[in-house]
């Protein structure tokens, strides 16, 4: 990521963003396995979607959006958010939690029991396994 240089040479501060920019990307990956599992899910049960899963999918297509802007020092960006030391990746790591949140409630609203989950998965491998030219079943 373009925040990860050098540690051992920056300032105090500098180290603290270096940190804090750490856990925003931390947070971003796990927002877009939430997205693509929300999306599986919502295909799956063909059932719409719900506020909670909008609502997170705007924040995370937000925050992911600014995370790569100012990461990469797109439109000067870059040096706007270090003259706003901690805040402005704090506040940006606030805003991807919240999505992060937001998405696992909307899957876990939709999602049906664990056993329902469980067989579905099991007959899918099994029907899979005996696609397999080689199978012989």
């Amino acid at each position: 990521w373009p925040h990860q240089h050098r540690p051992g040479r920056n300032p105090p501060s500098a180290r603290t963003m270096q940190a804090s920019w750490t856990l925003v990307a931390a947070l971003v990956l796990p927002g877009a396995l939430l997205a693509i599992a929300n999306v599986a899910a919502l295909l799956w049960r063909d059932v719409p979607s719900t506020d909670a899963q909008v609502t997170g999918s705007v924040l995370l297509a937000i925050g992911w959006s600014l995370f790569l802007l100012f990461g990469l020092d797109l439109f000067g960006l870059g040096r706007l958010i270090s003259g706003l030391g901690v805040i402005g990746p704090v506040a940006l790591l606030l805003l991807i939690a919240a999505a992060d949140l937001l998405l696992l409630i909307g899957l876990l609203d939709i999602l049906p029991s664990w056993d329902v989950v469980g067989d579905a998965i099991e007959r899918g491998v099994r029907d899979l396994a005996r696609s397999l030219p080689f199978s012989g079943e």
